[in-house]
């Protein structure tokens, strides 16, 4: 019999895009192979962004072109969902000022509202999503708007975006610049809302959902919020030290390097007197020590296995929750071998 993985439980990936599927123009490590193998076992795979820059066909064409073929259905975004959040709070057919590119205004123009561009012409609401393209004048003339008296509401407040070179700014810190000349903090219909989850669940068709992401205060505490297990990736933002020391309510479920462990078989920690195994690794802690299997890790920036990542990070969780400080944990990495 079939030891089961990761990914047996589930019949839908409500996947990330940004730091899990692709990093610019890239695909991430280990995303082909992961989306591949979890369509062959007939799990289906969505993908939700909070970047609400491009119109989902837009986005289905980059996943295609990097080797994870998409269909456009396949997409749901933050200016998906921000339109949905904008209707319950303006009457139909409202003006509306967009502050974001053409993800923003088609879902805009699908949503039955009317564009303008200028504070002069009244609009009831502000949408602002990402923008690259983005000018002082632009975001100037939204808060005139919100000072005004429009309703001001984000498709996400993201404050950083990965890219090949690094972290550039987020829809969240252009918003921070609005908000702090207009006093106006707008709601988000973007992760962590578990509206967006609700949604992307309810496209697939699925019923057992995983969400997959690389950060913990936007796919892994949506995912606790909506109450669907999630498995964290380090491909994108967010440390593995950080996820010792995450938050409970944004801790996942799993535990993974990359997508390529979704075949991993599925391995439980189990917890005894003075450690955790898992599989055949255990890990303990002395004093401000770890020890794994009896052998000393004294070196930042060690590397660890998968059990031994997942068995560690099972052990600070527990150490954190009886009280116990952590922030000495080091950074640590994923084994180079595969």
């Amino acid at each position: 019999m079939t030891n089961p993985t990761i990914l047996s439980a589930y019949d839908v990936i409500l996947s990330d895009l940004d730091g899990v599927a692709y990093r610019g123009n890239s695909p991430a490590i280990g995303a082909i192979e992961g989306f591949q193998y979890a369509k062959e076992n007939g799990v289906r795979v969505v993908y939700m962004t909070n970047n609400s820059a491009r119109i989902p066909e837009d986005t289905a064409a980059h996943l295609t072109e990097i080797g994870i073929p998409t269909q456009g259905g396949d997409v749901v975004t933050s200016a998906i969902t921000g339109v949905m959040l904008l209707a319950k709070l303006v009457p139909p057919g409202a003006k509306v000022l967009p502050l974001g590119a053409q993800g923003v205004i088609q879902a805009l123009i699908e949503g039955g509202f009317t564009l303008v561009d200028s504070a002069d012409d009244h609009p009831e609401a502000v949408l602002h999503g990402l923008n690259p393209e983005a000018t002082w004048l632009q975001l100037s003339e939204a808060a005139l708007a919100i000072e005004r008296g429009a309703q001001y509401i984000a498709t996400n407040i993201d404050a950083t975006l990965p890219k090949e070179r690094g972290e550039y700014l987020g829809n969240g810190s252009l918003v921070a610049a609005v908000s702090h000349a207009t006093g106006v903090v707008p709601p988000s219909s973007g992760k962590p809302e578990p509206a967006m989850y609700e949604l992307a669940l309810e496209k697939s068709g699925g019923k057992k959902p995983l969400v997959i992401g690389d950060r913990l205060d936007t796919d892994i505490l949506g995912a606790n919020r909506a109450r669907f297990d999630s498995a964290h990736v380090l491909t994108g933002v967010t440390s593995m030290r950080q996820v010792m020391l995450a938050d409970p309510d944004q801790r996942p479920t799993h535990q993974i390097f990359d997508l390529r462990d979704l075949s991993a078989p599925i391995e439980q920690p189990i917890f005894s007197e003075g450690g955790v195994s898992v599989g055949n690794t255990r890990v303990q802690i002395a004093d401000q020590t770890i020890l794994i299997d009896s052998a000393p890790i004294e070196t930042t920036g060690f590397e660890l296995t998968l059990s031994q990542y997942q068995a560690l990070v099972a052990l600070v969780w527990q150490e954190i929750d009886s009280g116990r400080d952590m922030s000495w944990i080091p950074e640590c990495q994923p084994i180079s071998s595969r």
